[in-house]
């Protein structure tokens, strides 16, 4: 659903571990199935009901000994999934489980968006590669580099973070505003109107209609994935310690109308995403594991009492989550 700090994750391993640029991610939609992202391409397809595996399928990009998968997004429809790999996204049918084309985008992208009506497919990285869904090709690069990326559920604008917060009209694609914010991840509330931007140990609360810093939230350590409920009532966090090889992180719960934290939960070794299922009862955070060694997990948060209520392990290199699906 809200994907991604793939990108904070991801740097943060990649610069401490040379096994991070194999690290998984996980993509839920709005119904009961996840497809977990692990080395080599490897893809496992996850009943969220059960929280057990049903089957495997593998990935693959021409040349390469096995992608790096970086993330994954999946259509509002629930008919296609999108797969980020550092130069490419790889297209899946949702209902067959197969790959169906591989497209080449700008270099580093890690993450993904959808528009609302399905047409068009938003690349972040080095540029932001904008992908004609009907053809399967990257029609536009916006000479915008970033390391977070979200769309609003109007379509019309896309929010971009890394030294800046750049805002593009999707009717132009063009950047028509930059806000002086630095972010990592960045998520927008469902009015539109309000955007939870992680940097450093804050989160930046930033209105889209004065494009002004409105609130600052301390977190306390390095703040990586962001994520809104589906009422805008809630902001979900994800911080790292200094040594996220061997000190766990945290997941903090904002409440969105007095911007204070509410609640948090120790996840583990290096938590790297979150995502909330379509009702918002339920968060999922993924866990790396200790020094990006040994099983990583997916931990299940309740939302009504934040607390873990249940989780799964055995997956190899977790690094996200994103909205649960159902195939159609």
């Amino acid at each position: 659903m809200i994907r991604p700090i793939h990108v904070m994750a991801t740097l943060i391993c990649g610069c401490i571990f040379l096994i991070a640029l194999s690290m998984t991610s996980v993509a839920c939609g709005s119904g009961s199935q996840a497809y977990i992202l692990s080395v080599g391409g490897l893809i496992y397809v996850y009943d969220a009901g059960t929280n057990n595996v049903t089957t495997t399928f593998q990935v693959t990009i021409p040349g390469e000994l096995g992608p790096s998968l970086q993330d994954i997004t999946v259509n509002h429809a629930g008919t296609t999934a999108y797969a980020t790999e550092l130069n490419n996204v790889i297209v899946i049918d949702t209902r067959t489980n197969k790959q169906t084309a591989v497209i080449p985008v700008a270099a580093f992208s890690f993450k993904a968006v959808v528009n609302p009506s399905d047409t068009r497919v938003y690349v972040v990285g080095s540029n932001v590669s904008v992908i004609d869904t009907a053809t399967n090709k990257m029609t536009t690069t916006i000479p915008i580099s970033g390391n977070g990326i979200a769309i609003n559920r109007k379509g019309d604008r896309v929010y971009v973070t890394g030294g800046n917060i750049s805002v593009i009209d999707t009717a132009t694609n063009k950047v028509t505003t930059t806000i002086p914010v630095s972010g990592d991840d960045v998520a927008v509330d469902p009015t539109g109107t309000k955007l939870y931007v992680t940097h450093g140990g804050d989160v930046y609360v930033v209105s889209t209609l004065t494009n002004k810093v409105i609130a600052k939230i301390p977190i306390g350590l390095e703040t990586t994935k962001v994520a809104v409920n589906p009422e805008g009532t809630r902001a979900y966090v994800l911080d790292l310690p200094q040594d996220p090889m061997h000190f766990p992180g945290n997941l903090s719960v904002i409440d969105t109308k007095t911007n204070k934290v509410i609640a948090k939960l120790t996840m583990g070794p290096m938590p790297n995403d979150i995502s909330l299922n379509p009702t918002g009862t339920k968060a999922y955070v993924t866990i790396l594991s200790s020094g990006g060694f040994g099983a990583s997990s997916v931990a299940i948060i309740d939302t009504k009492t934040n607390q873990k209520v249940g989780g799964s392990g055995g997956f190899s290199l977790v690094n996200g989550i994103s909205p649960f699906f159902t195939p159609r």
